[in-house]
Protein backbone atom coordinates (compact mmCIF):
# COMPACT_ATOMS: atom_id res chain seq x y z
CA UNK A 1 0.00 0.00 0.00
CA UNK A 2 1.22 3.56 -1.09
CA UNK A 3 1.94 6.21 2.20
CA UNK A 4 0.14 9.82 1.38
CA UNK A 5 2.66 11.72 1.15
CA UNK A 6 0.32 14.40 2.25
CA UNK A 7 -1.78 14.56 5.52
CA UNK A 8 -3.49 17.11 8.03
CA UNK A 9 -3.38 14.47 10.71
CA UNK A 10 -0.96 11.32 10.59
CA UNK A 11 -1.66 9.29 13.60
CA UNK A 12 0.65 6.19 14.50
CA UNK A 13 -0.70 3.13 16.06
CA UNK A 14 -3.94 0.82 14.27
CA UNK A 15 -4.85 -0.46 17.78
CA UNK A 16 -8.32 0.54 19.51
CA UNK A 17 -6.65 3.81 20.54
CA UNK A 18 -5.66 4.70 17.31
CA UNK A 19 -8.18 4.01 15.31
CA UNK A 20 -10.76 5.56 17.93
CA UNK A 21 -8.35 8.85 17.59
CA UNK A 22 -8.64 8.91 13.80
CA UNK A 23 -12.35 7.81 13.14
CA UNK A 24 -12.72 11.01 16.28
CA UNK A 25 -10.49 13.19 13.91
CA UNK A 26 -12.31 12.60 11.13
CA UNK A 27 -15.45 12.38 11.99
CA UNK A 28 -14.65 16.03 13.71
CA UNK A 29 -13.74 17.47 10.80
CA UNK A 30 -9.61 17.39 11.08
CA UNK A 31 -9.03 17.17 7.12
CA UNK A 32 -7.02 14.06 5.58
CA UNK A 33 -6.51 11.56 8.38
CA UNK A 34 -3.75 8.99 7.79
CA UNK A 35 -3.72 5.71 10.06
CA UNK A 36 -0.21 3.95 10.18
CA UNK A 37 0.42 0.45 11.36
CA UNK A 38 3.43 -1.81 10.31
CA UNK A 39 1.31 -4.58 9.89
CA UNK A 40 -2.72 -4.96 9.57
CA UNK A 41 -4.74 -3.24 12.54
CA UNK A 42 -5.00 -4.28 15.97
CA UNK A 43 -1.58 -6.66 15.71
CA UNK A 44 -0.85 -5.34 18.65
CA UNK A 45 -1.65 -5.52 22.10
CA UNK A 46 -5.40 -4.90 20.78
CA UNK A 47 -5.71 -8.23 18.89
CA UNK A 48 -4.63 -9.60 21.85
CA UNK A 49 -6.40 -8.24 24.86
CA UNK A 50 -9.55 -10.23 26.10
CA UNK A 51 -12.03 -7.37 25.08
CA UNK A 52 -13.28 -6.96 28.89
CA UNK A 53 -15.85 -3.82 29.10
CA UNK A 54 -16.19 -3.09 32.85
CA UNK A 55 -17.14 -0.25 34.57
CA UNK A 56 -15.60 -0.40 38.42
CA UNK A 57 -12.81 1.47 39.01
CA UNK A 58 -11.78 3.19 41.81
CA UNK A 59 -11.42 6.73 40.60
CA UNK A 60 -13.69 8.80 39.04
CA UNK A 61 -11.43 9.24 35.49
CA UNK A 62 -11.24 6.36 34.76
CA UNK A 63 -15.21 5.38 35.44
CA UNK A 64 -15.83 7.82 33.56
CA UNK A 65 -14.07 6.60 30.55
CA UNK A 66 -15.88 3.27 30.80
CA UNK A 67 -19.33 4.72 31.19
CA UNK A 68 -19.07 6.98 28.54
CA UNK A 69 -17.72 4.57 26.09
CA UNK A 70 -20.08 2.18 26.75
CA UNK A 71 -22.61 3.76 24.66
CA UNK A 72 -20.64 3.13 21.62
CA UNK A 73 -19.99 -0.75 22.33
CA UNK A 74 -23.70 -0.97 22.80
CA UNK A 75 -24.53 0.84 19.51
CA UNK A 76 -21.30 0.34 17.69
CA UNK A 77 -23.37 -0.40 14.20
CA UNK A 78 -25.27 3.02 14.77
CA UNK A 79 -22.35 4.92 15.52
CA UNK A 80 -19.25 3.44 13.75
CA UNK A 81 -20.72 0.73 11.90
CA UNK A 82 -20.21 -3.24 11.61
CA UNK A 83 -20.71 -5.55 14.17
CA UNK A 84 -17.90 -5.14 17.29
CA UNK A 85 -19.21 -8.35 18.78
CA UNK A 86 -20.49 -6.57 22.26
CA UNK A 87 -22.05 -9.29 25.17
CA UNK A 88 -23.65 -7.98 28.18
CA UNK A 89 -22.38 -10.23 30.90
CA UNK A 90 -22.10 -8.65 34.27
CA UNK A 91 -19.26 -7.95 36.73
CA UNK A 92 -18.62 -8.88 40.04
CA UNK A 93 -15.58 -6.85 41.96
CA UNK A 94 -15.13 -8.75 45.20
CA UNK A 95 -12.52 -6.83 47.76
CA UNK A 96 -11.11 -7.99 50.88
CA UNK A 97 -12.78 -7.14 54.22
CA UNK A 98 -10.58 -4.53 54.79
CA UNK A 99 -11.37 -2.86 51.71
CA UNK A 100 -15.25 -2.69 52.78
CA UNK A 101 -15.45 1.15 53.31
CA UNK A 102 -13.00 1.57 49.50
CA UNK A 103 -15.67 -0.78 48.17
CA UNK A 104 -18.97 1.11 49.62
CA UNK A 105 -17.25 4.37 48.47
CA UNK A 106 -16.45 3.68 45.11
CA UNK A 107 -19.80 2.08 44.25
CA UNK A 108 -21.14 6.00 45.60
CA UNK A 109 -18.94 7.62 43.35
CA UNK A 110 -19.79 5.36 40.36
CA UNK A 111 -23.58 5.37 40.89
CA UNK A 112 -22.82 9.39 40.77
CA UNK A 113 -21.12 9.34 37.73
CA UNK A 114 -24.65 7.04 36.21
CA UNK A 115 -22.94 3.43 36.11
CA UNK A 116 -25.73 0.76 37.25
CA UNK A 117 -23.86 -0.86 40.07
CA UNK A 118 -24.57 -2.21 43.35
CA UNK A 119 -23.33 -3.74 46.84
CA UNK A 120 -24.07 -7.25 46.78
CA UNK A 121 -24.18 -9.25 50.00
CA UNK A 122 -22.27 -12.63 50.53
CA UNK A 123 -25.85 -14.83 50.33
CA UNK A 124 -26.27 -13.29 46.79
CA UNK A 125 -22.54 -14.39 45.60
CA UNK A 126 -23.24 -17.65 46.85
CA UNK A 127 -26.37 -17.87 45.06
CA UNK A 128 -24.63 -17.07 41.62
CA UNK A 129 -21.89 -19.43 42.77
CA UNK A 130 -25.01 -22.35 43.11
CA UNK A 131 -26.38 -21.57 39.98
CA UNK A 132 -22.44 -21.65 38.02
CA UNK A 133 -22.30 -24.99 39.78
CA UNK A 134 -25.71 -26.27 37.92
CA UNK A 135 -24.41 -25.79 34.78
CA UNK A 136 -23.13 -28.94 33.62
CA UNK A 137 -20.58 -27.52 31.04
CA UNK A 138 -19.22 -24.89 33.85
CA UNK A 139 -18.41 -28.32 36.58
CA UNK A 140 -16.03 -29.98 33.67
CA UNK A 141 -15.01 -26.86 31.35
CA UNK A 142 -11.29 -26.44 31.17
CA UNK A 143 -8.72 -24.07 29.34
CA UNK A 144 -9.23 -24.19 25.77
CA UNK A 145 -6.26 -21.97 24.85
CA UNK A 146 -4.61 -18.90 26.11
CA UNK A 147 -2.20 -15.91 24.65
CA UNK A 148 -0.34 -13.43 25.69
CA UNK A 149 0.50 -9.64 25.23
CA UNK A 150 1.92 -6.42 26.30
CA UNK A 151 1.09 -5.12 29.63
CA UNK A 152 2.71 -1.45 29.85
CA UNK A 153 2.31 0.20 33.11
CA UNK A 154 3.18 3.43 33.99
CA UNK A 155 4.42 4.32 37.38
CA UNK A 156 0.39 5.25 38.53
CA UNK A 157 -1.24 2.43 36.08
CA UNK A 158 -2.61 5.29 34.10
CA UNK A 159 -2.67 6.19 30.57
CA UNK A 160 -0.21 9.16 29.55
CA UNK A 161 -2.71 11.11 27.34
CA UNK A 162 -1.75 14.87 25.79
CA UNK A 163 0.82 17.13 23.55
CA UNK A 164 4.41 16.05 24.11
CA UNK A 165 6.64 18.50 26.37
CA UNK A 166 8.51 20.28 24.14
CA UNK A 167 7.43 18.61 19.94
CA UNK A 168 4.75 21.14 18.86
CA UNK A 169 2.16 19.22 17.31
CA UNK A 170 2.75 15.79 18.61
CA UNK A 171 0.25 14.03 21.07
CA UNK A 172 0.55 10.27 22.99
CA UNK A 173 -2.25 8.45 24.29
CA UNK A 174 -0.07 4.91 25.54
CA UNK A 175 0.19 3.52 28.55
CA UNK A 176 -3.06 2.55 29.37
CA UNK A 177 -1.50 -0.36 32.12
CA UNK A 178 -4.61 -2.61 30.83
CA UNK A 179 -7.70 -0.59 30.70
CA UNK A 180 -7.24 0.83 27.33
CA UNK A 181 -9.83 -1.51 25.19
CA UNK A 182 -12.88 -0.36 27.33
CA UNK A 183 -12.20 3.53 27.47
CA UNK A 184 -10.72 3.62 23.62
CA UNK A 185 -14.19 5.20 22.44
CA UNK A 186 -13.68 8.36 24.64
CA UNK A 187 -10.32 8.54 25.03
CA UNK A 188 -10.14 8.64 20.94
CA UNK A 189 -12.98 11.85 21.07
CA UNK A 190 -10.77 13.63 23.95
CA UNK A 191 -8.22 13.16 22.31
CA UNK A 192 -9.25 14.73 18.72
CA UNK A 193 -10.52 17.82 20.95
CA UNK A 194 -7.45 18.19 22.40
CA UNK A 195 -5.69 18.20 19.04
CA UNK A 196 -8.68 20.37 16.73
CA UNK A 197 -10.05 22.62 20.25
CA UNK A 198 -7.08 22.76 22.37
CA UNK A 199 -9.44 20.90 25.16
CA UNK A 200 -10.96 17.74 25.93
CA UNK A 201 -14.59 18.59 26.31
CA UNK A 202 -15.99 14.96 26.79
CA UNK A 203 -13.92 14.39 30.21
CA UNK A 204 -11.14 16.54 31.44
CA UNK A 205 -7.98 14.82 30.69
CA UNK A 206 -5.57 17.18 32.18
CA UNK A 207 -4.82 15.03 35.19
CA UNK A 208 -3.27 12.47 32.82
CA UNK A 209 -0.99 14.51 31.16
CA UNK A 210 2.85 13.52 30.55
CA UNK A 211 4.18 16.03 33.00
CA UNK A 212 2.66 14.97 35.73
CA UNK A 213 5.29 12.62 37.19
CA UNK A 214 7.85 15.13 36.76
CA UNK A 215 5.75 17.81 38.58
CA UNK A 216 5.13 15.10 41.47
CA UNK A 217 1.42 14.64 40.79
CA UNK A 218 0.78 11.28 39.91
CA UNK A 219 -2.82 10.33 39.07
CA UNK A 220 -4.67 8.41 41.93
CA UNK A 221 -8.18 7.87 42.96
CA UNK A 222 -9.63 8.74 46.68
CA UNK A 223 -10.40 5.38 47.97
CA UNK A 224 -7.77 3.14 46.33
CA UNK A 225 -7.63 -0.65 47.64
CA UNK A 226 -4.93 -2.15 49.34
CA UNK A 227 -3.93 -5.63 49.59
Amino acid sequence: MTIPRKSDVVVIGGGVIGTSIAFNLARMGAGKVVLLERRQLASGSTGLSSGLVRMHYDNPLEGNFAFKSLETFQHFDEIVGGDCGFARTGFLRTVKPHNLEELKANVTMLQSIGVNTRLVTRDEIRVLERLCTRIPAMETGTIRRGHAGINDHTPDKHALLGPAPGIEGFYCAIGFSRHGFKEAPVVGQAMAELILNGRAEIVDITPLRLTRFEEGQPYHGPYPYHD
